[in-house]
């Protein structure tokens, strides 16, 4: 962003899983469970950082956080700058 002249923005790639709307707890759990063992794998762990990414293996509640400070972070980003789908 900073090549591009954008002033103060921190930007990194991330990489989370989303089921549909409705899923049930207890699936949306389990899933989110085994996405965090995998995570913790040596062998995941070293595709993930060959390829220039740090593998956090975040909990479901810890991802939800996450997404939620990224989509009011970038919502504050678009409407500060004054940002709309004509700016494409």
């Amino acid at each position: 962003m900073l090549e591009g002249g954008v002033q103060g923005v921190d930007q990194t790639a991330w990489l989370c899983v989303f089921g549909p709307p409705g899923v049930p707890d207890a699936i949306g759990e389990r899933i989110a469970r085994e996405v965090v063992v995998i995570a913790q794998e040596p062998a995941f762990q070293a595709k993930f950082r060959n390829t220039g990414f740090e593998p956090l293996g975040l909990d479901a509640q810890a991802s939800a956080h996450m997404y939620r400070e990224e989509v009011a972070r970038w919502t504050a980003f678009i409407k500060e700058r004054g940002l709309s789908e004509k700016d494409r």
